[in-house]
C-alpha cells in the first residue's frame, strides 16, 4: 500500500476514533508478523483501548491495565525530535525524580 493511499484515506475519516481504528488496521496489514493491534490511551489516570484489530489485543492491554506497564505509561514523560533523532526525556530529566 502506497503512503499516498494510507494518508488518502486517513484524511477521509469523519472522526478521530475512526482514524484511529484505520491506524490499526493499517499496523495489522503492513508489519510483518503483527496479528492483533489496538491503541491505548490515557485520560488522567485511567487507560482504554477505544480501538483494536482483534479481540485478543483488549484482551492483552486489559491484563495489563493494572500491572507495571501502565505504572510506567502514566509517567509523565515528552519526546523531544532533533535532527530526525527522537529522545525521550523522562520525569527524571524534567524534575530531577528517578523514573
Amino acid at each position: 500500500m502506497a503512503c499516498t493511499e494510507i494518508a488518502r484515506t486517513l484524511f477521509s475519516a469523519r472522526t478521530v476514533g475512526e482514524t484511529l481504528q484505520q491506524i490499526v488496521d493499517f499496523a495489522v496489514l503492513t508489519v510483518e508478523g503483527c496479528d492483533a493491534a489496538g491503541i491505548s490511551l490515557l485520560a488522567g489516570s485511567r487507560v482504554t483501548t477505544p480501538v483494536y484489530s482483534h479481540p485478543l489485543a483488549l484482551e492483552i492491554d486489559s491484563v495489563q491495565y493494572d500491572g507495571e506497564a501502565w505504572d510506567i505509561i502514566r509517567r509523565p514523560f515528552w519526546m523531544s525530535l532533533s535532527r530526525g533523532t527522537a529522545s525521550k526525556r523522562h520525569r527524571e530529566e524534567k524534575t530531577g525524580e528517578p523514573v
